[in-house]
């Protein structure tokens, strides 16, 4: 019997972060090789979280909080995400909302509208996770 390896989750970007993608994309538009290299390195986000082991976090590497969203740092992704059902198929799939998007990397400059909302949901975020920890540490004392 062959060994069957597990099928690979679709993975979408949030909206947000599409645009984001899209704007970036734009504002580079005259520099195509490193919006090549760029976007073989999305799709090598995409790849590697489509990994249904990866995905699902089988062996229990990656921080996960109580409302499923789980962070993962492998290969300098930096990616936040949670896996969804899709409501149409009932098959689960893997929904980026947050990934370091490694421009400086590529050479490739940050749309100022970009940039603007960067700074926000890292503040955001920031203080969800402190909110999260201050609130668990004080349970634990």
């Amino acid at each position: 019997m062959e060994d069957k390896l597990p099928p690979k989750l679709l993975v979408t970007f949030s909206s947000k972060l599409y645009k984001e993608i899209k704007a970036i994309d734009a504002y580079n538009k005259n520099n195509i090789e490193a919006l090549y290299q760029w976007r073989d390195y999305l799709d090598g986000m995409k790849r590697y979280l489509s990994d249904s082991t990866i995905a699902w976090d089988n062996m229990g590497r990656y921080p996960r909080f109580p409302n499923g969203a789980r962070f993962i740092r492998d290969f300098n992704y930096n990616v936040g995400y949670t896996i969804k059902i899709n409501n149409n198929t009932n098959l689960p799939y893997v929904y980026v909302f947050k990934a370091n998007l490694n421009l400086e990397q590529y050479g490739l400059k940050v749309p100022p509208i970009v940039e603007e909302n960067a700074l926000k949901i890292d503040s955001i975020i920031t203080e969800t996770i402190n909110k999260y920890l201050r609130k668990h540490l004080l349970l634990a004392s």
